[in-house]
């Protein structure tokens, strides 16, 4: 790939530093697939009035209208399905349903025709209606193509039924479905004529129930713009102000929300990665992306080790990318000093890559990342490199607690880099199942009960030795019963 095409890509989605047209070619492949077998399959619909057949559907309405047309009016009539809100009427067309409005139910609703000079001044017609009545127009079916024009249909959006598509596990939204369970009889149809392109508007913009932005979608516009957001990694408050700051106060775009933005996040993540199928990584994207940051003035890149770059101490194919930003660095020297946490995680990404976490403890008790370590690997040599790394940006450092898993990489790693930490401490997670293994080893035959399991637990809250003692003496009565684990207890721990 040359490097014009992979800036391109990393603009558009950094995060996974590859552009694979894999899934859409296959795509295509099982489409054409589809289609070919649809060609040689022979469907076959049959008029029951005369028994003729057809080979579509279509073929077969307009049989009906023209041999049968008074059964086809009834027929029509069954199938009336635009519904009045107010009442039980049924109708098949709108004009049909604005005159009963009008007659039967007094409300005022007015169809009006309105000329275009083109079709992008109709849209944005549309648009500017769309937020003055806060209103949304949407299609049920593509634009109809006749002879001399080409004829769309808009319709409101909260017109309809609701239809579940789940199992009914989970409550219906707070505000309700956007459908009111009838038809509303505002509508826009537009003709746009082929020889000029010039376009007319017929349209009805008066609804029968209330129109707020609970039930409206946020712009086409708007949603495009959050994704490119998204894509460059900006921060979902930062995604917020800009739209709130951009727009109007009177858009539905003002009202955007975190879920709103998360609900884009999730169609990009689905739509972006078939998930499916493993990609190759893209090298060159990696570096450029690397290689960009290393420019920056205040560089977030501790250390860069690329696949296929050849090492003294680390292999060919190894991966290794070393990150903190100034703010964790300034973080990392102001709290790191009380405690430092080391954490690994794997098996989160398709290419089985680790992801290292040093991180402390901030005044308010929190957990807070200092750096990451992105690597193909998590032994003692990947560790001591990204750890001197990390030595030569903040210099000699020293903490009293350092907390990891019962794995000695982690600790090796440290001491042979930074001075040997007062104390060294597991995670609780890892205690307890730790624990666990032991005593199914030292108690053999017999099995330790949930219960059992959690008054030893509590046994690791003793924050001295009196009250750890204080502990083990209500456990020794608590467990007076289950003689096996007591005289384990006796022999090992009282």
């Amino acid at each position: 790939m040359e490097q014009s095409e992979a800036s391109e890509f990393q603009t558009i989605h950094p995060s996974h530093h590859y552009l694979s047209l894999e899934p859409a070619c296959k795509r295509l492949k099982d489409d054409f697939s589809h289609q070919e077998m649809m060609k040689t399959k022979k469907n076959v619909f049959e008029c029951p009035i005369c028994k003729v057949q057809m080979s579509t559907r279509q073929a077969l309405w307009k049989h009906k209208k023209r041999k049968h047309p008074e059964a086809t009016k009834e027929e029509s009539k069954n199938k009336n399905s635009l519904q009045c809100m107010d009442c039980e009427f049924r109708c098949p067309r709108v004009v049909d349903l604005i005159k009963h409005y009008e007659n039967h139910h007094d409300r005022k609703l007015s169809l009006q025709t309105q000329d275009f000079a083109t079709e992008g001044e109709f849209l944005n017609w549309k648009e500017e209606e769309e937020r003055r009545t806060k209103a949304s127009f949407v299609q049920h079916c593509g634009p109809r193509q006749r002879e001399s024009a080409i004829v769309q249909y808009f319709y409101c959006n909260r017109s309809g039924f609701f239809v579940t598509k789940g199992e009914g596990k989970r409550n219906l939204k707070r505000q309700g479905s956007s459908k009111i369970g009838a038809t509303c009889p505002a509508f826009i149809k537009f003709t746009l004529d082929r020889s000029t392109n010039r376009g007319t508007a017929e349209y009805c913009l008066d609804h029968t129930h209330p129109c707020d932005y609970a039930h409206l979608r946020l712009s086409d516009g708007i949603q495009k713009r959050v994704a490119t957001h998204l894509a460059k990694g900006v921060k979902i408050e930062a995604i917020l102000d800009d739209v709130r700051c951009s727009v109007q106060a009177s858009d539905r775009d003002a009202y955007i929300v975190r879920k709103d933005v998360h609900n884009i996040k999730h169609r990009i993540s689905r739509l972006s990665v078939d998930v499916k199928e493993r990609q190759p990584e893209n090298v060159t994207c990696i570096s450029l992306l690397v290689h960009e940051m290393s420019s920056q003035k205040l560089s977030p890149i501790l250390y860069y080790k690329g696949k296929g770059v050849e090492s003294d101490v680390h292999d060919a194919n190894d991966i290794l990318i070393g990150i903190q930003t100034e703010f964790q660095k300034d973080m990392f020297l102001k709290y790191g000093k009380n405690c430092v946490c080391i954490e690994s995680l794997h098996e989160t990404n398709q290419f089985d890559y680790f992801l290292i976490i040093v991180m402390v403890i901030d005044g308010m008790g929190e957990i807070l990342p200092v750096a990451w370590l992105i690597s193909n690997k998590e032994d003692s040599c990947a560790l001591t490199t990204f750890f001197q790394a990390l030595k030569d940006r903040i210099g000699n450092f020293e903490t009293d607690i350092l907390m990891s898993d019962s794995a000695s990489a982690f600790y090796n790693a440290w001491v042979s880099v930074f001075p040997t930490p007062k104390k060294r401490s597991h995670c609780s997670w890892q205690v307890d199942k730790c624990g666990r293994k032991k005593l199914q080893t030292h108690i053999p035959g017999s099995k330790v009960s949930e219960e059992e399991s959690q008054h030893l637990k509590t046994c690791n809250y003793g924050l001295n030795e009196q009250k750890f003692r204080k502990m083990v003496q209500e456990l020794e009565s608590w467990l007076s019963n289950v003689k096996t684990l007591l005289t384990f207890l006796h022999g090992n721990i009282c």
